[in-house]
């Protein structure tokens, strides 16, 4: 459930910040992980936030 939702999330973003036309595969993987990562920290921190 979660990981499907987080795919959707970050193909809408890759969508709208590439533009109309992606480059290549490798480049829309790497911000694809580079999102996944970013998403994954914030939520770290904000859990982390949280707990305190």
């Amino acid at each position: 459930m979660k990981n499907e939702n987080d795919g959707k999330f970050t193909m809408r973003t890759l969508s709208t910040s590439s533009g109309s036309r992606p480059r290549n595969n490798k480049t829309i993987l790497a911000a694809n992980e580079f999102v996944r990562l970013s998403l994954l920290s914030f939520l770290e921190i904000v859990t982390g936030i949280r707990k305190r």
